[in-house]
């Protein structure tokens, strides 16, 4: 989780969210802001003994596991 966490504050800084200012020809001054918002979610289980539906052998791969 840490080091999500750490590549996560590696992608984002503070011109991601409020972008360099942008002067028009009649001098408005326009500053873009952006909102930005991340989720991270994380899963696992294990499998024991065999099923007849499964053709892989639950002791080859006894544990499942998945995040995003």
């Amino acid at each position: 989780m840490k080091t999500t966490m750490e590549n996560i504050k590696n992608m984002i800084d503070v011109n991601t969210v409020v972008g360099d200012a942008v002067e028009t020809k009649d001098g408005t001054v326009i500053v873009p802001v952006s909102k930005v918002s991340f989720a991270f979610i994380a899963g696992g289980g294990e499998y024991s003994g065999t099923s007849e539906n499964n053709e892989m052998d639950a002791s080859k791969y006894p544990f499942a596991g998945g995040s995003g």
